[in-house]
């Protein structure tokens, strides 16, 4: 999380070798698969892409027998970070099927942001990340987990505002953003007000 929404990376990485440190020494072996998961990822958003892929590699295979739902939500944005777009569309479209089939659904609305996310990185059709967007902003909405709501908001108002459609961007990034009252230190909540101030001052 200290990754995911803070993008404090060195910290991230610093406590997130130590996890896994402690899991290895003790043997727990749930700790070591999603400790050398979660240490990928980070180390993928913190720019060492080609060592962090390796340790995901290395124990996606494991994660199947855990908590697949997990290891796909981390892999899947390390993926989309690293722009190995093949790889993360079909991490997420697994992932998206076993919600379907009644999987945990803690990370689904995000699985649909990283869907289009992938869709754009890979060049395919805007109406088809839209369209994924919105899925992932319903399915926050529904499950009021307003974190997931601002951040698909927030990447569907970059897509509508680079297509012209600046006022509909701001609209619907004001309404989800005017909602927090706490936690503007937060990565999406700056990036959404930077948004803000850029489409009101054009």
């Amino acid at each position: 999380m200290r990754c995911e929404f803070l993008r404090d990376y060195h910290g991230a990485h610093v406590q997130a070798q130590e996890a896994l440190d402690r899991s290895t020494q003790s043997g727990i072996r749930w700790g070591i698969i999603y400790g050398t998961i979660g240490l990928g990822r980070i180390m993928v958003a913190g720019e060492a892409a080609d060592v962090g892929i390796e340790k995901l590699a290395e124990e996606m295979p494991a994660a199947e027998a855990w908590d697949r739902h997990l290891g796909y939500w981390l892999a899947a944005g390390a993926y989309l970070k690293a722009r190995r777009v093949a790889e993360g569309t079909e991490i997420v479209d697994q992932a998206i099927v076993r919600v379907a089939a009644g999987g945990p659904r803690l990370f689904e609305s995000d699985l649909h942001r990283l869907k289009a996310e992938l869709i754009l990185t890979g060049a395919g059709p805007q109406d088809e990340a839209v369209a994924a967007f919105s899925d992932a902003i319903a399915i926050a909405r529904r499950q009021q987990a307003k974190s997931f709501e601002l951040r698909a908001t927030l990447s569907l108002a970059r897509l509508l505002a680079q297509q012209g459609r600046r006022d509909e961007a701001r609209a619907m990034l004001a309404e989800i953003y005017n909602w927090f009252t706490e936690g503007f230190d937060t990565a999406d909540l700056k990036d959404a007000k930077a948004l803000l101030d850029k489409l009101a001052a054009l």
